[in-house]
């Protein structure tokens, strides 16, 4: 069976734009730290309506920063997909939280109801 994907390149508006903007970045190295991603930081807190915003080398880093902000008491369980990257168990581990795997639906990928009932 063939899966089609969903091809984003197609849909990114200002290709050029977006293009060019990268390719002088890594020209300059400028992409960790400095003046871009300072007015990144601001131009995103705007759009959310944040009052901060911190950018993170990876996902890895953002799920860690996220859960440690929950304040959540050492041996907490985090309830996560069991159909999902490493690094959503191992931003839970790295808290001191105890993670608990749950089902997904196999229609739309997202948390099993029926399975996360079971997990209370």
């Amino acid at each position: 069976m063939k899966i089609k994907f969903t091809n984003l390149y197609k849909l990114i508006p200002k290709k050029n734009k977006i293009n060019s903007k990268i390719i002088s970045l890594i020209k300059k190295a400028n992409f960790i730290g400095g003046d871009e991603v300072k007015l990144f930081e601001k131009n995103f807190a705007n759009f959310v309506g944040a009052k901060n915003c911190v950018s993170v080398a990876n996902g890895t880093d953002a799920l860690e920063i996220a859960i440690k902000s929950l304040n959540l008491k050492k041996e907490s369980e985090v309830i996560v997909p069991n159909n999902t990257w490493i690094s959503t168990a191992e931003a839970v581990i790295s808290n001191n939280l105890k993670v608990i795997f749950c089902d997904v639906n196999l229609d739309d990928y997202s948390i099993c109801t029926t399975d996360l009932k079971k997990k209370n």
